[in-house]
Formats: C-alpha cells, structure tokens, sequence
C-alpha cells in the first residue's frame, strides 16, 4: 500500500493535495468486502447543532432511509453539490454509521485519525477510540489509540453532516513503525479475496477440489486445502450474519449411494474445520451431500470428472 503524506503535511493542506472523485463517496451496491453505511435521518434541534453533540443512541432505533457502501472513508472537504449515494435526493442533513469488520494479524498499538465536517466518533470492539462529535470544521482531526490483539475487530463510525453545502470524512491510522497516516482501506482485503472465489447470482462461492483438498476416495481435508479453509474463514468473519451452504459433490463413477456418502462426509469435513478455526457463531450453516445429482462439468470426459469431485462453500446474499 502507497504510504500517505505526513501528519504535518496533512494538516497544512487539507483540500489541495488530494484529487476530489465521486466514486470517493462510495456507492449503493455492497462490496465483497467494505463499510456497510447506514443512513438517517438527521433533525437539527430548533437552537441549533450542539458543539460538542451530535451522536444520539436513539437514532439506531429508527428507520434507515437507505445505504451506501464503501471501502474506505476518504471523502476529502468538498461542496454537497450532488446527490449522495443512498441519501433521498435534495436531502443534505443526514446521519450515516459505518460498520465493518477487520482482520489484524500482527498484535500492535494502533493509532487511528478521524477528520470531518461534522461530526464524527470511532469505535473498535464497542471500545470508543476518537470522539469529534459536535458542529466541527473539517481542519480539525482528532487522534486515538488502541491495543488489538490478532484476530477479527468490529469498526463502527458515526458521522453526521449537520448544515448544508460542505462535508467531509477521513479514517486513518498507522503503527509505531509507519512514518505517516494512510487511509483505512478494505481493498486490499478484497483483492486477495478475489484470487480464491467466485461471485454468481447465488451468492459467493468458494471451491475445494478433490485435486486440492482431498485424496480419491477419502473424506479427511489434506493440508493443500489450508489457505482455502483460510480466505473462507476471513470472509465468513467479513459477513458474520451469512446464510452459507457447504455443498459436497462427486463425479457418477461408482455406486451412487456410496458417493452420496463420501459427499456428505466431505462437506462435513469442511464444516468442521471451519469451526475449528473460528467462525462467527452468528453464521447460520447448511451441510448437505449431493453425490452426483448436481455436476459442474459433463462426466463424459477425465478432466470433467475431475471438475466434479468437489465441495462448495456458497455464502448467499
């Protein structure tokens, strides 16, 4: 990831040294992986925004009047002079919470920066980190650190734009061993992601093959399928409120009630590591054995059959 420029510099110049885009303030169709933003609707109170409190719980409790999607919180100070992605068109006052989940695999002391207009508040694991809630100017940032262990973090991000025309919203962060502050971003998360999936009308889908993940015949996982069982772990972590079904098929050589059986041994053997390695417990599991009923490829041919020996993980929309 490209370093980002000096806390100093940043500072000095907030509006100059970074191009404006649209796509910046996100987009209404979810990311494989990314902040799912939830709007509000934001009521200035009659005497108007209180300096230092905008952020109310209650607002959680009312209806959302859409979404938005993002992979990182970089919207740069610029004009509201169009609509924003997921807010009711000609709405400028609105609320929006930001949640995600992250993956640390280094235990550290992170420091997280949060720059906006208006207001905003960072929490990680219900652990508030930076809190610059109120009617704020976008020059002015606040900084916050946090221990985090390895492992799986719940990142939450209030923001709200309180009066007309400007807005703005920066998340950054770095270690002790960084120089500067770069942008919290879930891209780089999704494109590994990418390299081990599928994505379809059902949903995504994640495949061990026989060639991979088991030996002909057998039903114990083999240790090629390790960094397999790994990117399913992260993106089941990614979407722990997920509908995910593990499929076991085989290609229609031999007794058809005996593939049946190795198929829902198989998609068993799946399940179970995965549990092993730390599944949220929200995600609701289906594990089912095809046998042959259900071929990606014909069987007419070695290369099919091969195809077809498999089990599929499909996390569903």
């Amino acid at each position: 990831m490209p370093r980002a420029l000096t806390l100093t510099l940043f500072c000095c110049f907030p509006l100059l040294l970074f191009a404006q885009n649209a796509e910046d303030l996100g987009r209404t169709e979810p990311f494989l992986i990314g902040f799912k933003g939830t709007i509000y609707n934001f009521v200035i109170p009659r005497d108007g925004i209180d300096p230092k409190k905008g952020y109310d719980p209650e607002i959680e409790k009312t209806t959302p009047i859409g979404y938005v999607y993002a992979q990182k919180l970089f919207i740069t100070e610029r004009l509201l002079n169009a609509t924003f992605p997921g807010v009711p068109k000609g709405k400028e006052v609105f609320a929006i919470i930001y949640t995600g989940r992250f993956e640390v695999k280094t235990p550290n002391v992170y420091e997280f920066l949060l720059q906006s207009d208006d207001g905003s508040r960072l929490w990680i694991d219900s652990v508030e980190v930076i809190n610059r809630d109120g009617s704020r100017q976008f020059r002015e940032m606040k900084q916050g650190k946090i221990k985090l262990d390895a492992g799986f973090h719940d990142i939450k991000v209030w923001y709200f734009q309180g009066l007309p025309n400007r807005m703005g919203l920066v998340l950054m962060f770095k270690t002790p061993e960084d120089k500067a502050f770069k942008p919290f971003d879930f891209k780089p998360m999704e494109d590994e992601a990418k390299r081990y999936i599928q994505q379809d009308d059902e949903g995504i889908k994640i495949r061990f093959s026989e060639k991979v993940s088991f030996e002909t015949g057998k039903s114990e996982l083999m240790s090629a399928a390790d960094s397999i069982l790994a990117i399913t772990v992260r993106m089941l972590n990614y979407n722990p409120e997920a509908k995910c079904r593990i499929e076991g098929h085989t290609d229609d050589v031999g007794n058809a009630k005996d593939n049946l059986l190795l198929s829902q041994s198989r998609a068993n053997a799946v399940a179970t590591a995965l549990k092993n390695r730390g599944i949220p417990t929200s995600v609701q599991l289906e594990v089912k054995g095809y046998g042959s009923t259900k071929p990606a490829a014909s069987n007419s041919s070695a290369e099919g059959k091969s195809l077809n020996r498999r089990v599929d993980i499909v996390i569903e929309k």
